[in-house]
C-alpha cells in the first residue's frame, strides 16, 4: 500500500459511512474496494471534480456520468442505483465476499470488476483482500473500562455485556442479548428476558 492508497482508503471510509447511514446492508469494505477500483484510488477526474466514486452514469437517451455537488449528494444516488431493482442480489448478500461477486456479477460491473477472467468481483476480493478492508466491517475494538465511549455492534449477533471497573472487577450485572439483522445494539435495546 502507498501512502497515496491508504489517504484514500480514509476519505473513502467516510464517503462509505455516508452511503451505509441510508443502506446499512452494504458492507464498507465492498463500498471502498469499489470506489478505489473506479476512480484509480482516487485519481480520476470524476472522483476529484464530480463527487462520483463509482462511476454512476445517467440517461438514457445518452449515458453520461453524474456529478455531485457534494459527498452526501453521491450517497443519495449511490443508494438510489442500488435500489434501482438490478441489484437484489448485492443487497441481499450476507457477506463481503458475496456482496463483492454479486457486485461484480451485476449490470454495474458489465465484467470489468474481474481481476480473474470469468470471476465476477475478483478485481473488489483483491483490492478487499491487498488492503486489508476487510476490517472496515468488523465491530468497533471495545473501549477501556471507565472510557466516555461506546462501541456499536450491529446484528445478527449475540452479545453478552458485563460493566467492569478500568482493574477488571465486575459493577453489573451481566446482560444477554440477541440482535436481528440491522438490529444496532443501543440504549433502547432490552436485554433478553426484559420485555420493554
Amino acid at each position: 500500500m502507498t501512502g497515496a492508497q491508504e489517504s484514500f482508503i480514509q476519505e473513502a471510509k467516510g464517503i462509505a459511512g455516508l452511503i451505509r447511514a441510508l443502506e446499512p446492508r452494504l458492507y464498507a469494505s465492498v463500498l471502498v474496494a469499489q470506489m478505489a477500483d473506479e476512480t484509480g484510488w482516487g485519481t480520476s477526474e470524476l472522483y476529484r471534480s464530480a463527487h462520483n466514486a463509482a462511476g454512476i452514469t445517467i440517461g438514457p437517451p445518452t449515458y453520461h456520468y453524474a456529478v455531485y455537488p457534494t459527498w452526501d449528494d453521491f450517497a443519495k444516488g449511490y443508494v438510489a442505483t442500488i435500489h434501482n431493482g438490478l441489484y437484489g442480489a448485492v443487497l441481499a448478500a450476507d457477506s463481503a465476499e458475496a456482496q463483492a461477486r454479486a457486485l461484480g456479477a451485476s449490470p454495474w460491473a458489465a465484467s470489468k470488476y474481474e481481476s480473474v477472467p470469468g470471476v465476477p468481483g475478483s478485481a473488489l476480493l483483491e483490492i478487499m483482500q491487498d488492503a486489508e478492508l476487510y476490517r472496515l466491517d468488523l465491530p468497533a475494538e471495545p473501549k477501556q473500562a471507565g472510557s466516555d465511549e461506546m462501541t456499536i455492534v450491529r446484528g445478527p449477533a449475540e452479545v453478552t455485556v458485563t460493566e467492569r471497573t478500568a482493574q477488571g472487577a465486575t459493577v453489573g450485572q451481566t446482560q444477554h442479548y440477541h440482535l436481528e439483522p440491522d438490529q444496532y445494539l443501543t440504549e433502547e435495546v432490552k436485554p433478553d428476558g426484559e420485555s420493554g
